[in-house]
């Protein structure tokens, strides 16, 4: 994880609506993969709740945060931190490809740009992007991709050809 971005992603998912230290965890987990420790996750609480954009009632004893008007507005500064990030994401994809010697597609770059400029939508992807994605990571991480290479290659192929259609 990029060192303080777990600050972020609180109050990203405080956005969302309230929640326990343990359900933050949960859905930064599932949302990127990285589950912060508990000696990440309560001392950052304790200090977004001193700084007062998180607040907390106790519910069936448990700390239920929910972001406060000065949360909102941390929120809209987030929001205005994007074009940073992803630069910050360009370039680390262009030192790999650099150092791995590949290139990026003649599109990947102006999409790039266009996500820093903000007319690529990143934060909705539409869910058959989000489930192909999904997939991909589960076939490569469970090692299906080499047991059923020639099944996912000819699906690819044929998806391939029909957004060529498109185009």
């Amino acid at each position: 994880m990029i060192r303080g971005h777990l600050r972020m992603l609180v109050i990203k998912a405080l956005d969302e609506g309230e929640k326990s230290g343990y359900g933050l965890t949960k859905f930064i987990s599932k949302n990127t993969g990285w589950k912060p420790s508990c000696g990440s996750m309560y001392p950052l609480l304790e200090q977004l709740t001193k700084e007062k954009i998180v607040e907390f009632k106790v519910k069936e004893n448990k700390k239920m945060y929910a972001l406060t008007i000065i949360g909102k507005e941390e929120l809209k500064k987030i929001s205005e931190k994007k074009a940073e990030l992803l630069t910050k994401v360009d370039e680390v994809m262009k030192t790999y490809m650099t150092i791995y010697k590949q290139k990026l597609g003649k599109f990947q770059q102006k999409a790039i740009n266009l996500m820093k400029e903000g007319k690529i939508d990143i934060e909705n992807p539409p869910p058959e992007m989000t489930r192909l994605k999904e997939l991909m990571s589960e076939l490569v991480v469970t090692g299906k991709v080499k047991k059923e290479w020639e099944k996912i290659n000819k699906l690819l192929k044929r998806t391939n050809d029909e957004l060529e259609k498109i185009k």
